[in-house]
Protein backbone atom coordinates (compact mmCIF):
# COMPACT_ATOMS: atom_id res chain seq x y z
CA UNK A 1 0.00 0.00 0.00
CA UNK A 2 2.36 2.39 1.01
CA UNK A 3 4.57 1.65 -2.22
CA UNK A 4 1.62 2.48 -4.48
CA UNK A 5 0.53 5.49 -2.24
CA UNK A 6 4.51 7.33 -2.49
CA UNK A 7 4.69 8.05 -6.20
CA UNK A 8 1.35 9.95 -5.44
CA UNK A 9 2.58 11.46 -2.31
CA UNK A 10 6.47 12.66 -4.50
CA UNK A 11 3.96 14.36 -6.73
CA UNK A 12 1.92 16.30 -4.27
CA UNK A 13 5.02 17.58 -2.57
CA UNK A 14 6.44 18.43 -5.84
CA UNK A 15 3.49 20.11 -7.25
CA UNK A 16 2.68 21.93 -3.91
CA UNK A 17 5.95 24.42 -4.85
CA UNK A 18 5.27 24.03 -8.29
CA UNK A 19 1.50 25.49 -8.94
CA UNK A 20 1.68 28.01 -5.90
CA UNK A 21 1.34 31.31 -6.73
CA UNK A 22 1.90 30.88 -10.36
CA UNK A 23 2.34 34.91 -10.94
CA UNK A 24 4.83 35.54 -8.07
CA UNK A 25 7.33 35.88 -10.53
CA UNK A 26 7.18 38.24 -13.60
CA UNK A 27 7.84 36.81 -16.81
CA UNK A 28 11.44 36.66 -17.85
CA UNK A 29 12.56 37.88 -21.28
CA UNK A 30 13.04 34.86 -22.97
CA UNK A 31 9.36 33.82 -21.34
CA UNK A 32 8.70 36.77 -23.37
CA UNK A 33 9.60 35.49 -26.17
CA UNK A 34 8.06 32.35 -26.08
CA UNK A 35 5.01 33.82 -25.27
CA UNK A 36 4.65 35.56 -28.92
CA UNK A 37 5.30 32.47 -30.58
CA UNK A 38 2.48 30.51 -28.27
CA UNK A 39 -0.07 33.49 -29.85
CA UNK A 40 1.34 33.05 -32.90
CA UNK A 41 1.01 29.34 -32.76
CA UNK A 42 -3.09 29.80 -31.52
CA UNK A 43 -4.03 32.40 -33.68
CA UNK A 44 -2.45 31.62 -37.01
CA UNK A 45 -2.17 27.76 -36.74
CA UNK A 46 1.04 27.26 -37.55
CA UNK A 47 4.93 27.49 -35.99
CA UNK A 48 7.93 28.33 -37.84
CA UNK A 49 11.63 27.40 -36.58
CA UNK A 50 13.97 29.86 -36.39
CA UNK A 51 17.38 28.70 -36.03
CA UNK A 52 19.05 31.63 -35.49
CA UNK A 53 17.48 33.13 -32.23
CA UNK A 54 14.88 30.15 -30.77
CA UNK A 55 14.83 26.50 -30.27
CA UNK A 56 12.44 23.86 -30.74
CA UNK A 57 9.12 23.07 -30.76
CA UNK A 58 7.93 20.91 -28.00
CA UNK A 59 6.96 23.75 -25.69
CA UNK A 60 5.21 25.75 -28.20
CA UNK A 61 2.62 23.11 -28.71
CA UNK A 62 2.60 21.58 -25.36
CA UNK A 63 2.30 25.27 -24.02
CA UNK A 64 -0.59 26.02 -26.45
CA UNK A 65 -2.80 23.38 -25.39
CA UNK A 66 -3.95 24.94 -21.60
CA UNK A 67 -3.85 28.40 -23.29
CA UNK A 68 -6.78 27.28 -25.87
CA UNK A 69 -8.53 25.50 -22.92
CA UNK A 70 -8.36 27.63 -20.14
CA UNK A 71 -7.37 31.10 -21.25
CA UNK A 72 -4.60 33.13 -21.15
CA UNK A 73 -2.91 33.93 -17.85
CA UNK A 74 0.27 33.29 -15.81
CA UNK A 75 -0.95 30.10 -14.71
CA UNK A 76 -2.20 28.43 -17.39
CA UNK A 77 1.00 29.98 -19.47
CA UNK A 78 3.41 28.34 -17.05
CA UNK A 79 1.34 25.34 -16.44
CA UNK A 80 3.18 22.62 -18.47
CA UNK A 81 6.16 23.65 -16.63
CA UNK A 82 4.83 23.30 -13.72
CA UNK A 83 3.45 19.80 -14.23
CA UNK A 84 5.97 18.11 -15.97
CA UNK A 85 8.05 19.46 -13.24
CA UNK A 86 5.80 17.72 -10.64
CA UNK A 87 5.62 14.60 -12.66
CA UNK A 88 9.76 13.75 -12.42
CA UNK A 89 9.58 13.44 -8.53
CA UNK A 90 7.00 10.31 -8.94
CA UNK A 91 8.79 9.08 -12.09
CA UNK A 92 12.14 8.55 -10.15
CA UNK A 93 10.05 5.61 -8.65
CA UNK A 94 10.43 3.90 -12.01
CA UNK A 95 14.47 3.43 -11.31
CA UNK A 96 13.97 1.38 -8.15
CA UNK A 97 14.72 -1.92 -9.18
CA UNK A 98 18.27 -0.29 -10.28
CA UNK A 99 18.97 2.32 -7.20
CA UNK A 100 16.77 0.59 -4.75
CA UNK A 101 13.50 2.03 -3.16
CA UNK A 102 15.03 4.01 -0.18
CA UNK A 103 16.94 5.52 -3.10
CA UNK A 104 14.26 5.82 -4.97
CA UNK A 105 12.44 7.44 -2.81
CA UNK A 106 15.09 10.01 -1.32
CA UNK A 107 15.61 10.82 -5.14
CA UNK A 108 12.37 11.43 -5.30
CA UNK A 109 11.91 13.68 -2.19
CA UNK A 110 15.18 15.58 -3.45
CA UNK A 111 14.21 16.05 -6.88
CA UNK A 112 10.49 17.22 -5.58
CA UNK A 113 12.16 20.01 -2.92
CA UNK A 114 15.38 20.76 -5.35
CA UNK A 115 15.89 24.81 -5.52
CA UNK A 116 16.74 24.95 -8.59
CA UNK A 117 14.24 22.33 -10.34
CA UNK A 118 11.50 23.81 -8.73
CA UNK A 119 12.62 27.54 -9.57
CA UNK A 120 12.95 26.43 -13.71
CA UNK A 121 9.31 24.62 -13.00
CA UNK A 122 7.82 27.94 -12.39
CA UNK A 123 9.26 29.59 -15.66
CA UNK A 124 8.14 28.46 -19.23
CA UNK A 125 11.52 28.01 -20.67
CA UNK A 126 12.59 25.10 -22.73
CA UNK A 127 15.33 23.92 -20.05
CA UNK A 128 13.13 22.05 -17.62
CA UNK A 129 11.27 20.25 -20.82
CA UNK A 130 14.62 19.00 -21.35
CA UNK A 131 14.95 17.63 -17.91
CA UNK A 132 12.22 16.08 -17.80
CA UNK A 133 12.60 14.06 -21.55
CA UNK A 134 15.99 13.53 -20.45
CA UNK A 135 14.66 11.32 -17.09
CA UNK A 136 11.65 9.88 -19.34
CA UNK A 137 14.70 8.36 -21.37
CA UNK A 138 16.51 7.25 -18.77
CA UNK A 139 14.18 5.36 -16.88
CA UNK A 140 13.01 3.64 -20.24
CA UNK A 141 16.02 2.56 -21.33
CA UNK A 142 17.22 1.34 -17.75
CA UNK A 143 13.17 -0.58 -17.81
CA UNK A 144 14.63 -1.96 -21.42
CA UNK A 145 17.64 -3.37 -20.15
CA UNK A 146 15.94 -4.96 -17.67
CA UNK A 147 12.55 -6.19 -18.59
CA UNK A 148 11.85 -5.51 -22.73
CA UNK A 149 14.45 -6.92 -24.70
CA UNK A 150 17.31 -7.25 -23.51
CA UNK A 151 17.12 -9.49 -20.19
CA UNK A 152 13.50 -10.28 -21.27
CA UNK A 153 11.43 -12.16 -18.48
CA UNK A 154 8.63 -12.98 -20.12
CA UNK A 155 10.00 -12.66 -23.86
CA UNK A 156 11.03 -9.61 -25.37
CA UNK A 157 9.11 -6.71 -25.50
CA UNK A 158 10.24 -3.68 -27.86
CA UNK A 159 7.83 -1.11 -25.98
CA UNK A 160 10.41 0.52 -23.25
CA UNK A 161 12.92 0.58 -26.55
CA UNK A 162 10.02 2.71 -28.05
CA UNK A 163 9.57 5.22 -25.36
CA UNK A 164 12.68 5.28 -25.03
CA UNK A 165 13.63 6.29 -28.37
CA UNK A 166 10.22 8.71 -28.17
CA UNK A 167 11.81 10.47 -25.52
CA UNK A 168 15.13 11.15 -27.28
CA UNK A 169 12.92 12.84 -30.33
CA UNK A 170 11.13 14.95 -27.66
CA UNK A 171 14.50 15.95 -26.32
CA UNK A 172 16.10 16.51 -29.62
CA UNK A 173 12.86 18.50 -30.64
CA UNK A 174 13.17 20.58 -27.56
CA UNK A 175 16.31 22.17 -28.26
CA UNK A 176 19.64 22.13 -30.02
CA UNK A 177 21.60 21.29 -26.81
CA UNK A 178 19.64 18.21 -26.08
CA UNK A 179 22.27 15.97 -28.33
CA UNK A 180 24.62 15.86 -25.24
CA UNK A 181 22.35 15.00 -22.80
CA UNK A 182 21.38 12.33 -25.08
CA UNK A 183 24.73 11.15 -25.88
CA UNK A 184 25.48 11.39 -22.32
CA UNK A 185 22.73 8.75 -21.25
CA UNK A 186 23.45 6.76 -24.50
CA UNK A 187 27.22 6.12 -22.60
CA UNK A 188 25.61 5.54 -19.85
CA UNK A 189 23.14 2.91 -20.74
CA UNK A 190 26.05 1.21 -22.09
CA UNK A 191 26.94 0.76 -18.44
CA UNK A 192 24.16 -0.26 -17.04
CA UNK A 193 23.63 -3.30 -19.31
CA UNK A 194 27.48 -4.71 -18.13
CA UNK A 195 26.67 -7.47 -16.30
CA UNK A 196 22.99 -8.67 -17.66
CA UNK A 197 22.34 -11.76 -19.55
CA UNK A 198 21.29 -10.56 -22.69
CA UNK A 199 21.94 -7.22 -25.00
CA UNK A 200 19.22 -5.53 -26.70
CA UNK A 201 18.80 -6.61 -30.41
CA UNK A 202 19.30 -4.84 -33.27
CA UNK A 203 15.19 -4.52 -34.19
CA UNK A 204 14.80 -2.50 -30.50
CA UNK A 205 17.75 -0.47 -31.09
CA UNK A 206 16.19 0.73 -34.80
CA UNK A 207 12.91 0.62 -33.33
CA UNK A 208 13.96 3.25 -30.59
CA UNK A 209 15.73 5.36 -33.60
CA UNK A 210 12.79 5.45 -35.99
CA UNK A 211 10.71 6.66 -32.63
CA UNK A 212 12.86 9.27 -32.27
CA UNK A 213 13.13 10.72 -35.60
CA UNK A 214 9.59 10.09 -36.14
CA UNK A 215 8.89 12.87 -33.38
CA UNK A 216 11.39 15.15 -34.53
CA UNK A 217 10.15 15.09 -37.91
CA UNK A 218 6.80 15.38 -36.91
CA UNK A 219 7.09 18.34 -34.94
CA UNK A 220 10.14 20.15 -36.62
CA UNK A 221 7.60 20.06 -39.45
CA UNK A 222 4.67 21.51 -37.78
CA UNK A 223 3.14 18.04 -38.31
CA UNK A 224 3.93 17.55 -42.28
CA UNK A 225 2.78 20.98 -43.32
CA UNK A 226 6.15 22.32 -43.83
CA UNK A 227 8.67 19.72 -44.61
CA UNK A 228 11.49 22.32 -45.78
CA UNK A 229 11.93 23.07 -41.86
CA UNK A 230 13.84 19.90 -41.59
CA UNK A 231 16.49 21.50 -43.80
CA UNK A 232 16.91 24.35 -40.94
CA UNK A 233 18.38 21.92 -38.12
CA UNK A 234 21.60 21.48 -39.27
CA UNK A 235 21.91 25.46 -39.43
CA UNK A 236 20.07 25.44 -35.85
CA UNK A 237 22.75 23.30 -34.42
CA UNK A 238 25.97 25.06 -35.87
CA UNK A 239 24.49 28.84 -35.44
CA UNK A 240 24.26 27.67 -31.09
CA UNK A 241 27.56 25.86 -31.27
CA UNK A 242 28.74 29.28 -32.50
CA UNK A 243 27.07 31.16 -29.81
CA UNK A 244 28.18 28.45 -27.49
CA UNK A 245 32.20 28.52 -28.28
CA UNK A 246 31.71 32.77 -28.54
CA UNK A 247 29.83 33.30 -25.09
CA UNK A 248 27.64 36.10 -26.69
CA UNK A 249 27.99 38.27 -23.13
CA UNK A 250 26.70 35.79 -21.74
CA UNK A 251 30.63 33.85 -20.59
CA UNK A 252 31.66 32.39 -17.27
CA UNK A 253 34.65 30.75 -15.89
CA UNK A 254 34.51 26.83 -16.05
CA UNK A 255 33.86 26.29 -12.10
CA UNK A 256 30.53 28.41 -12.60
CA UNK A 257 27.88 25.02 -12.95
CA UNK A 258 30.04 23.57 -9.73
CA UNK A 259 29.93 26.67 -7.68
CA UNK A 260 25.77 27.55 -8.30
CA UNK A 261 24.85 23.69 -7.31
CA UNK A 262 27.14 23.80 -4.46
CA UNK A 263 25.55 27.36 -3.48
CA UNK A 264 21.91 26.16 -4.01
CA UNK A 265 21.76 22.36 -3.50
CA UNK A 266 25.22 21.68 -0.96
CA UNK A 267 22.97 18.56 0.23
CA UNK A 268 22.70 16.98 -2.92
CA UNK A 269 26.51 17.36 -4.00
CA UNK A 270 27.17 16.04 -0.84
CA UNK A 271 25.11 12.70 -1.06
CA UNK A 272 25.58 12.69 -4.98
CA UNK A 273 29.84 12.21 -3.53
CA UNK A 274 28.99 9.56 -1.41
CA UNK A 275 26.48 8.18 -3.95
CA UNK A 276 29.72 8.21 -6.43
CA UNK A 277 32.35 7.34 -4.16
CA UNK A 278 30.24 3.95 -3.23
CA UNK A 279 29.70 3.06 -6.77
CA UNK A 280 33.03 2.60 -7.89
CA UNK A 281 34.27 1.03 -4.75
CA UNK A 282 31.04 -1.37 -5.31
CA UNK A 283 31.35 -1.68 -8.84
CA UNK A 284 27.96 -0.98 -9.18
CA UNK A 285 27.17 -0.41 -13.18
CA UNK A 286 24.10 1.47 -12.93
CA UNK A 287 25.37 4.11 -10.52
CA UNK A 288 28.27 4.36 -12.30
CA UNK A 289 26.28 4.91 -15.71
CA UNK A 290 25.00 7.67 -13.59
CA UNK A 291 28.32 9.16 -12.80
CA UNK A 292 29.02 8.97 -16.55
CA UNK A 293 25.78 10.73 -16.94
CA UNK A 294 26.47 13.71 -15.07
CA UNK A 295 30.33 13.98 -15.35
CA UNK A 296 29.62 13.99 -19.94
CA UNK A 297 26.96 16.64 -19.03
CA UNK A 298 28.60 18.98 -16.97
CA UNK A 299 31.96 18.82 -18.43
CA UNK A 300 30.28 19.73 -21.51
CA UNK A 301 28.34 22.77 -20.14
CA UNK A 302 31.31 24.20 -18.09
CA UNK A 303 34.00 23.85 -20.95
CA UNK A 304 31.72 26.11 -23.14
CA UNK A 305 31.73 29.46 -22.40
CA UNK A 306 28.15 30.35 -23.15
CA UNK A 307 26.72 29.50 -19.66
CA UNK A 308 23.15 30.43 -17.67
CA UNK A 309 22.12 29.02 -14.37
CA UNK A 310 18.70 26.93 -15.72
CA UNK A 311 21.93 24.71 -18.02
CA UNK A 312 22.91 23.42 -14.68
CA UNK A 313 19.47 21.41 -14.65
CA UNK A 314 21.56 18.49 -16.91
CA UNK A 315 23.95 17.54 -14.55
CA UNK A 316 21.61 18.00 -11.59
CA UNK A 317 19.24 15.17 -12.39
CA UNK A 318 21.96 12.52 -12.63
CA UNK A 319 23.26 13.77 -9.35
CA UNK A 320 19.91 13.72 -7.71
CA UNK A 321 19.80 10.07 -8.51
CA UNK A 322 23.30 9.16 -7.55
CA UNK A 323 22.89 10.93 -4.34
CA UNK A 324 19.71 8.34 -4.05
CA UNK A 325 21.57 5.32 -4.86
CA UNK A 326 23.94 6.80 -2.00
CA UNK A 327 21.33 6.96 0.30
CA UNK A 328 20.04 3.69 -0.36
CA UNK A 329 23.48 1.92 -0.18
CA UNK A 330 24.21 3.43 3.06
CA UNK A 331 20.65 2.43 4.44
CA UNK A 332 21.20 -1.40 3.65
CA UNK A 333 24.74 -1.98 5.27
CA UNK A 334 23.18 0.40 8.66
CA UNK A 335 22.15 -0.77 11.69
CA UNK A 336 18.01 -0.16 13.06
CA UNK A 337 20.30 2.79 15.43
CA UNK A 338 22.34 4.35 11.91
CA UNK A 339 18.54 4.18 9.76
CA UNK A 340 17.04 6.56 12.27
CA UNK A 341 19.62 8.55 12.25
CA UNK A 342 19.80 8.38 8.39
CA UNK A 343 15.89 9.18 8.30
CA UNK A 344 16.40 11.64 10.84
CA UNK A 345 18.82 13.89 9.01
CA UNK A 346 16.39 13.44 5.91
CA UNK A 347 14.25 14.50 8.16
CA UNK A 348 15.65 17.56 8.11
CA UNK A 349 16.99 17.75 4.52
CA UNK A 350 13.81 17.56 3.05
CA UNK A 351 12.08 20.80 4.80
CA UNK A 352 15.07 22.84 4.30
CA UNK A 353 15.43 22.50 0.90
CA UNK A 354 11.66 23.14 0.51
CA UNK A 355 11.75 26.16 2.29
CA UNK A 356 14.76 27.08 0.07
CA UNK A 357 12.83 26.73 -2.81
CA UNK A 358 9.95 28.54 -1.74
CA UNK A 359 12.13 31.43 -1.05
CA UNK A 360 13.87 31.18 -4.56
CA UNK A 361 11.05 30.54 -6.31
CA UNK A 362 7.68 32.26 -4.59
CA UNK A 363 9.32 35.04 -2.28
CA UNK A 364 12.05 36.26 -3.90
CA UNK A 365 12.00 34.97 -7.52
CA UNK A 366 13.84 37.85 -9.18
CA UNK A 367 15.94 39.55 -6.44
CA UNK A 368 19.29 40.29 -7.47
CA UNK A 369 21.98 38.18 -5.05
CA UNK A 370 19.57 36.13 -3.34
CA UNK A 371 20.84 33.27 -5.49
CA UNK A 372 22.49 32.37 -8.34
CA UNK A 373 19.45 31.29 -10.02
CA UNK A 374 17.48 34.85 -11.09
CA UNK A 375 18.89 35.82 -14.14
Amino acid sequence: MITRLLPWALFLVAGSLRFAVPAARPLHHDEGSNFIFLLRLIREGTWDYDPANYHGPILYYLGAIPLRLLGMSEATFRMVPALIGSLMAPLVWGLRDRIGRAGAATAGLLVAVSPCLVYYSRSQIHEIHLAFFSLCMAVSVSRALTRGGAAGEAGPCPGWWILAGLAGGAMLATKETAMASVGAIAVAGVAWGHGLPARPRPRDLGGAVLACAGVVLLFYTDFFRDPAALAAIPEGVRAWSGRGLSGEGHDKPWWYFVALLAREEAWTIGLGTIGIVLAVGRRHAFAIGLGAWAGLTLGVYSLVPYKTPWLALNPLLPILLIAGFGFDAVWRASSPAGRCAMAAVLAVIVPVGAVRAWDRAVLRPDVDGVSGLVY
